[in-house]
């Protein structure tokens, strides 16, 4: 089995990208909040030309196709084949959205023409962060944007592990910044920092974000969430399958008490990061 900081490639095409095509629908209304973040704060307008990066199935990128219009131009650019094949079937109608199988540390652009880089968590995974911003500065003009969300700390994050206090026995992992890939690479603020400047970028600003999400409208909603990302995903995982159920009974209870009066609201904690190329 392909580990996420081994090999990337490998992972998010034969473990991750097929299980994230499957709950896409999930992920999506649970980050709701989180893509209109970055929409509105990408600006994008009609004409522009657009790089989404870590695109996945393409939510972001037809979003953004929508704004940019028919004189504009998206690319969405992911490294699982299984992710872009999803979004090249939704593509419905965009004649401006185009979707391509490459890493953004490596991808030959076609020119610095771009005048926006945006993703939603899709640039935590890079074996060589420095590299890849560098590459994805390449793709912009001399001041284009870089708009972009990471997630900030663990600990900043309940909506990750709440679940998990249902297994107080349990110690949680706590993923390290310097770790290698993975959705915390970029917790710190002056690793985003770091990065972005080696990458040859400026006017580097990472506002911090709190949004309020939902694992789902019901507790059987949320327990279908759980059971596929996240660190109630991974114990299950590695729980030989005989003990499972037992797991998946405990975790039932707890959600079903926590929704008793009504859907639980849980604060996410990002970085919103700007920045211009120079």
């Amino acid at each position: 089995m392909a580990k996420m900081n081994e090999d990337p490639a490998a992972y998010w095409n034969h473990e991750a990208g097929p299980k994230w095509v499957r709950v896409q629908g999930m992920i999506d209304r649970m980050m709701a909040p989180i893509s209109a973040a970055l929409i509105a704060a990408s600006e994008a307008a009609e004409g522009e030309r657009v790089v989404d990066v870590g695109c996945g199935c393409g939510t972001i990128s037809a979003a953004l196709a929508d704004r940019v219009g028919a004189e504009g131009h998206v690319l969405g650019l992911d490294i699982s084949a299984p992710m872009i094949e999803a979004a090249i079937a939704h593509r419905e109608g965009r004649p401006q959205l185009e979707f391509v199988l490459g890493d953004a540390q490596t991808h030959a652009w076609p020119g610095p023409g771009a005048d926006l880089v945006t993703s939603r968590f899709g640039v935590m995974f890079f074996v060589d962060p420095a590299a890849a911003f560098a590459n994805m500065r390449r793709a912009l003009h001399p001041g284009g944007r870089m708009v972009f969300v990471c997630w900030q700390p663990p600990a900043a994050n309940p909506w990750l592990t709440f679940v998990m206090r249902a297994f107080p026995e349990i110690e949680p992992p706590t993923p390290s910044p310097d770790a290698g890939p993975g959705p915390f690479s970029l917790c710190a603020e002056g690793r985003v920092r770091e990065v972005l400047g080696a990458g040859g970028f400026e006017g580097i600003h990472a506002e911090p974000v709190i949004c309020s999400l939902s694992l789902g409208e019901s507790a059987e909603k949320a327990l279908e969430v759980v059971q596929e990302i996240g660190p109630f995903s991974r114990l299950l995982h590695n729980t030989p399958e005989p003990q499972r159920p037992e797991l998946i009974a405990r975790a039932r209870a707890f959600l079903t008490a926590e929704y008793a009066e009504g859907v639980p609201s849980l604060d996410a904690a990002i970085w919103l990061v700007h920045a211009r190329a120079r």
